[in-house]
Formats: C-alpha cells, sequence, structure tokens
C-alpha cells in the first residue's frame, strides 16, 4: 500500500501493529473535498486466510489479489465489490485507470488476508508489489463504512 513514506505490505504493516511500533500515514482520497490527504492508521489486523481470490487488473498495470468483497473506489457508481467490477469501469486512483479483467483465483493453500482503519476518510491507495507506483487505486477499509452507493 501506498504510505507516505513510500510502499509498504499490509503483512509488514500488521507486524509493526502487533509488535507495538508506530504505524506510517497512508495516502487517501477525501471524497467530500476531492483531493489526496495524508492520514493515520487507527489499527491493522489479519481479517482472516483463504484460498479464493479475485485478481483485479487494470490497464494501468495493477495486478491486484484480493476478497471478493474488498470495495474499490469507482468514478461511475462510488464504491463497488470487487466481484461487482467489469471490463472498462474506471478506478478512482492516482492516474487512469479502467478496469481490464476481474478473475477467479483459486490457490493450494490458503493465505492471510489484512485489513486497516483509515482515520476520517476510511480508504487508502494500493498498488502491486512495487510496479504500478504511478497508478495507485482507492480501496475501502472495512471498519467505519459508509453506506455502499454501487
Amino acid at each position: 500500500m501506498v504510505t507516505a513514506s513510500g510502499l509498504v505490505a499490509l503483512e509488514l504493516l500488521q507486524k509493526m501493529a502487533v509488535a507495538g511500533d508506530d504505524l506510517p500515514d497512508v495516502v487517501s482520497f477525501d471524497r467530500k473535498h476531492g483531493r489526496w490527504v495524508v492520514r493515520q492508521i487507527n489499527g491493522v489486523w489479519m481479517a482472516g486466510r483463504t484460498s479464493h481470490l479475485l485478481e483485479v487488473r487494470s490497464d494501468g498495470g495493477q495486478v491486484l489479489r484480493c476478497t471478493p468483497r474488498h470495495r474499490f473506489l469507482t468514478r461511475e457508481v462510488g464504491w463497488a465489490e470487487a466481484r461487482e467490477l467489469r471490463r472498462g469501469v474506471s478506478l478512482e486512483g492516482m492516474g487512469r485507470g479502467r478496469v481490464e479483467a476481474v478473475e477467479r483465483v483459486v490457490l493450494d493453500d490458503a493465505v492471510p488476508v489484512y485489513d486497516l482503519e483509515v482515520e476520517g476518510t476510511n480508504n487508502f491507495t494500493v498498488t502491486n508489489d512495487g510496479s504500478g507506483i504511478d497508478h495507485p487505486v482507492v480501496v475501502h477499509n472495512s471498519r467505519g463504512s459508509a453506506p455502499r452507493i454501487a
């Protein structure tokens, strides 16, 4: 995910939280004012484990794996779960990006999935493993959830 000091993996943020370390601020999108802001992380946790994921690919080079219910901010309808995304939907982010494909991924072994809570905006920006940094997209955290638009 994109923090004020660079890219940090969610797994590392969760380990930092467990250790009691200070967490970096994250880049977030203030929908009310239509601008990018830096916000505090209130907490990070392992939300569970799963072997069933979706892979969301964008024309901006993003390849993001997430749970089917993880919400993305779209320009068309606001918040939409990954399982609702379709080719051509515009993802809100730090660049132009449209969904190219959403594919089911079934892994041999369950992997941990993480979540976090961001102060005020309840969203954060993600990118894939250091590539696509010019096109991070906005996703929603699970706590403090705003009513769904999509």
